[in-house]
Order: C-alpha cells, then sequence, then structure tokens
C-alpha cells in the first residue's frame, strides 16, 4: 500500500474514532439530564429510581446511577415509601404525622382506690409515710344507689343504728322493719345507700327500698316463670284490693273468686296465692288475679273427675247455689244438679228445708254426661227406700198414729215415718160432717190416728182414714 493510501485509513479511523467519542457525550449528558427531572417534584415527595436510558442505536450501552434527589427532597423524611421488590422493609421511627393529620389525646390512667386490707399481717407499717393511707384501706368502696349488707350496731326508740363497713353507721328508721320488736344487735340486713354524706357526715340509708329492689327482682322472676305469688290483702281501694306481697300490687275486685261477690270484706287480712296478670316495673305496677288461680286448679279436678266417674258413685260436695228445683253442689271441678225430688224420700216444698248454701254433703251419683260436663246427683239415695219396707210394715186395715206435713184442697198428707206418707182424703175426714177443707178438720203440725186403706210400694201410695178410727153412725 502507499503512503496516500495509508493516510487515507488513518484518517478514516480517526473520524470513527471523533464521532464514537461525541456520541459517548451525548449519552452521558442525557443519563445526567433524567436524574435532575425526576428528583424535581412536590415537597415532601417520594423518590423514586431513574430508569435506565436508552444507549443510542449504534452506541455503547453503559449503567446509568442514580443520580442524588434535590437537596430540599433530601432533607424531606420519607413517608410510606414502598421498598423495591425483594428489599427488607424496616421500621420507620418517630414518623412525623401528615400534615393536617389530627393527634388522638391519650388517656389518663385513673388511679384505682385502695383496696380493703384483708390480712393485717401483710402491711408493711415502717414502709407507709402517711397514716390516712391505712383508714382508706380500711374503708370498703360504696357507691350511691347500691344494696349493701349491714349490721345491726344498736337498737334506739325510733332507729337502728347500722355499720356497713364504711368511714360512720347510718341510721334507719325502726318503721322500716316489718317486725321491730325482734330486731337484736348482730342482726345482718340489707339496706339501699341512698346518699354517701349527709351535711352531718354521715351516711344515708334505707331498709324499705332495699326491700322494694330485692323483691321487684324476685317477683321479675316469678312472673317470668308464670309462677304464683303469695300475698296478703291488707286493704280495700277503688276498685278492688292492695295486696301485700313484698311490695303493694293491685288486686281486682273481680279477679278475687269465680263468680262475683256480694261481701268484699270476708277477704280481708287473709293470704292467698296469685297469679301476676301484668308487670309494669318503669310505673311500678304489679297487677294480681286469684280467679286464674281458682280456675287453673278448677280445671285440672274437672279433667280429674270426669275421667274416674262412674254411676252409683258417692262424691262430697259443697252446695253453691239453691233454686226452686234443686241445689247446685260442687263435687270437684264440676257443679253437679242435686234435684228436689232427689232430697229427700218424703214430700219438701222447697230445696232450703233440707240443705242450705255452704253445707257439705255427701252424695249419689245418678247420671252424667261428659260431653257436656253435667252430673245428676241424689241425696235420699244415701240412705235405704222406706217403701221397701212399707208392705211389711204397714199391713192394711192397722192403725197407726202419724204427723200431718201438708194440705191441700182435697185432703191432707200425714207423715207415718221419715221419708214415707199417706194421704187422707177428704172425704175420709168425718162420717157425718160435710168438709169443705181438711183444715176443719185437722191442722198442720198435729199429731193423729189413722187406719190404713190401702198400700201400694211399687207407687208410694198409701191411703189413709180419720173418720174410721170412730164408729160409723149409719151403721
Amino acid at each position: 500500500m502507499d503512503l496516500e493510501d495509508k493516510q487515507e485509513t488513518v484518517d478514516a479511523q480517526e473520524e470513527t474514532a471523533q464521532e464514537e467519542t461525541a456520541q459517548e457525550e451525548q449519552v452521558e449528558q442525557v443519563a445526567a439530564d433524567e436524574p435532575d427531572v425526576d428528583a424535581e417534584g412536590s415537597e415532601g415527595g417520594v423518590e423514586e429510581p431513574a430508569e435506565d436510558a436508552e444507549a443510542p442505536e449504534g452506541g455503547v450501552e453503559e449503567p446509568v446511577e442514580d443520580t442524588e434527589a434535590s437537596e430540599s427532597a433530601a432533607e424531606e423524611p420519607v413517608e410510606d415509601a414502598e421498598a423495591p421488590e425483594g428489599a427488607v422493609e424496616e421500621p420507620v421511627e418517630d414518623a412525623e404525622a401528615p400534615e393536617g393529620a389530627v393527634e388522638e389525646p391519650k388517656e389518663e390512667a385513673t388511679p384505682e382506690p385502695p383496696s380493703p386490707i384483708k390480712n393485717w399481717d401483710d402491711i408493711d407499717f415502717d414502709k407507709i409515710e402517711d397514716m390516712s393511707e391505712i383508714y382508706d384501706m380500711t374503708i370498703k368502696n360504696f357507691e350511691e344507689g347500691e344494696v349493701v349488707k349491714g349490721e345491726v350496731v344498736s337498737v334506739g326508740s325510733d332507729s337502728v343504728l347500722i355499720d356497713i363497713g364504711f368511714k360512720s353507721e347510718g341510721h334507719v328508721q325502726l318503721s322500716e322493719f316489718p317486725d321491730p320488736k325482734s330486731i337484736s344487735v348482730g342482726d345482718e340486713v340489707d339496706v339501699l345507700i341512698e346518699m354517701i354524706e349527709d351535711q352531718d357526715g354521715m351516711i344515708v340509708l334505707s331498709k324499705t327500698k332495699a326491700d322494694k329492689i330485692k323483691n321487684w327482682a324476685k317477683i321479675q322472676v316469678l312472673f317470668d316463670d308464670d309462677k304464683l305469688v303469695e300475698g296478703k290483702i291488707v286493704r280495700k281501694v277503688k276498685g278492688g284490693f292492695k295486696v301485700d306481697i313484698g311490695l303493694d300490687a293491685f288486686l281486682p275486685a273481680s279477679q278475687i273468686a269465680r263468680r262475683p261477690v256480694g261481701d268484699l270484706d270476708q277477704y280481708l287480712g287473709k293470704t292467698y296465692e296469685f297469679r301476676i296478670i301484668k308487670l309494669t316495673k318503669r310505673r311500678r305496677n304489679v297487677v294480681l288475679s286469684r280467679k286464674q288461680v281458682l280456675e287453673e286448679a278448677r280445671s285440672e279436678e274437672k279433667a280429674k273427675l270426669l275421667a274416674s266417674l262412674e254411676i252409683g258413685q258417692e262424691l262430697t260436695g259443697v252446695i253453691k247455689n239453691i233454686t226452686d228445683f234443686g241445689a247446685f253442689i260442687d263435687v270437684g271441678g264440676i257443679d253437679g244438679l242435686l234435684h228436689i225430688t232427689d232430697m229427700s224420700w218424703g214430700r219438701i216444698k222447697h230445696p232450703s228445708e233440707v240443705a242450705s248454701v255452704g253445707d257439705t254433703l255427701t252424695i249419689k251419683v245418678l247420671n252424667f254426661n261428659k260431653e257436656e260436663e253435667k252430673i245428676s246427683l241424689g241425696f235420699k239415695q244415701m240412705s235405704e227406700n222406706p217403701w221397701a219396707t212399707v208392705g211389711e210394715n204397714y199391713p192394711i186395715g192397722a192403725v197407726v198414729r202419724g204427723k200431718v206435713v201438708s194440705m191441700t184442697d182435697y185432703g191432707a198428707f200425714v207423715q207415718l215415718e221419715e221419708g214415707v206418707e199417706g194421704m187422707i182424703h177428704i172425704s175420709e175426714m168425718s162420717w157425718t160432717k160435710r168438709v169443705r177443707h181438711p183444715s176443719e178438720i185437722v191442722h198442720i203440725g198435729q199429731e193423729i190416728d189413722i187406719k190404713l186403706l190401702n198400700v201400694d210400694p211399687k207407687n208410694e201410695k198409701i191411703s189413709l182414714g180419720y173418720k174410721q178410727i170412730g164408729e160409723n153412725p149409719w151403721m
């Protein structure tokens, strides 16, 4: 190769080197300019890593190092910046809250009151500088409205001094105790703290209010469980009674018995079981019913009676009502009818001649209907039918003595024995006198001798003659 050719080759290589150098400087300039743009941002912004700049075509690719953030950005603390993938996140300590955030106030711990002393041996008196601390530890913690137990310290003429473990005792009026004479020193009672201290520095206590709170809790449980409560009827009020069940309750007059009663005073002072039918704690209102208790008991008795009822069965019952045609008897859940014709083997005009309301009778079941819950009863059937032996005891033609028990226009009825009566017809009273009424010859209650003219045991009839006692003047 000649000299000119070598010179051209060297010039070409220098040109190529210059071009490559210019390209490299251009790449470095671009790389240096990009971080400056990323670093500029809002104050307190998050610094992000710079992306690698692409090398121009044909150029040499070199790694681009991240430039430092601007001076203002570097001074700001980095908050909530996401760590690059694979990096270990470290907790940021003492990070300032973002501008505008509300700092929540910290709750100050309330010092706990000193606990009451349980064991004096555990106290190190040498370490206690103020003896009032020991005094505070001897006092229990109390709140107004709390029910606590106290001990009777003394009993005065009108009040009782009670110690509940407070720094002072409290007085309770003697009238607040149901039985003041039974109170003794050392007795334990429940009291309500009405006031921790009054103007005299005394704690104010109430036994009545404590009892009411306890009784309300008891009554609420009975009401929820649908159980009975025992109470005493203390006085009459408008529309009913006031009942003491540990607190005042109202008993409507319509709920005192199964049937309306006239004399309500008969229930005063008596103790019964009641059903709580209404309870309003906010108004302190309790409504009772004795009628429901009686009806529930009666329903149980009725079911038991109907299951075991038989004709001819003997029952014991109480007469509840009397009418012209008979008496109604409560035989245990059902009122059976005792008809006037089944009260006596003899003749009676009214059931009151045999029994009265409230009487207890032993009767026999004559008939019953389970579906209609009706029972027919008999009282005379409890004794032997006297007519069964009438034929033997009263032969025709015999003269017997009897008592006039009733009269009609056509004759008089004479009782020969209990349950056996005969009739003297008006035509059999005199041989010679025309009798218009039996009272012209005999009177009720008179005992007379009569002759047996006819005896019919089957139909329970006896014909008597009064004129046959004397001689027939026409003979």
